[in-house]
């Protein structure tokens, strides 16, 4: 049987307020603080009950925080990368727009980084999709000429791990102008024809 639209939506509220709760906790406490004690303080909610009714373990939770990092990742990024004309602008948008999402949202980066120090088997698929789709850019900026010959995925590959890299030092202070202008001259000049 379907759920109402209205109690859907009430749901999926719900489900975000627990997973950004669940974001705040990681960042601020670490992963070993991170219980259904804390979310709930976090969130505000009355009973872990609440937690328990909409994931059925931790494990679950944690790839909704994953879910919720990416979805607002995509959300702040979409407008730079639309705006964006051709392979190289959108190539520099990306990496742009990564490091800004990056420096205005340390406690997503922080709860990510949490979640993968500690081996949770979570977001995975998630990067991988994300691998593909800059892959996907960058053999389209290829087919147009505007990149030199080079095996895309690996590209894509290197390009998240220099964007990943550069997360714990922006947490640390580092000037996000400055790098995203290096990463953007970086990989400007790894990529074009």
């Amino acid at each position: 049987m379907e759920r109402p639209a209205g109690r859907q939506a009430a749901t999926e509220a719900r489900k975000a307020q627990i997973a950004t709760a669940t974001i705040t906790v990681l960042a601020r406490r670490g992963y070993a603080a991170t219980t259904f004690e804390a979310i709930c303080e976090q969130a505000g909610l009355s009973s872990k009950r609440l937690i328990s009714y909409h994931f059925a373990s931790k494990d679950e939770l944690f790839a909704a925080v994953v879910r919720q990092v990416v979805q607002d990742a995509a959300a702040f990024m979409r407008p730079a990368l639309d705006a964006a004309d051709g392979a190289r602008a959108q190539l520099e948008a990306f990496i742009r727009a990564n490091i800004a999402f990056i420096a205005a949202n340390p406690d997503h980066v922080r709860a990510v980084q949490q979640l993968a120090h500690h081996g949770t088997p979570v977001g995975q698929d998630e990067s991988e999709a994300a691998v593909d789709r800059l892959a996907e850019l960058l053999a389209g900026g290829q087919r147009t000429g505007s990149f030199r010959p080079f095996e895309p995925r690996l590209m894509a590959a290197t390009l998240r791990s220099a964007i990943d890299g550069a997360a714990g030092r922006l947490a640390e202070g580092m000037d996000a102008r400055l790098c995203a202008d290096e990463l953007a001259e970086t990989f400007d000049r790894a990529t074009r024809a």
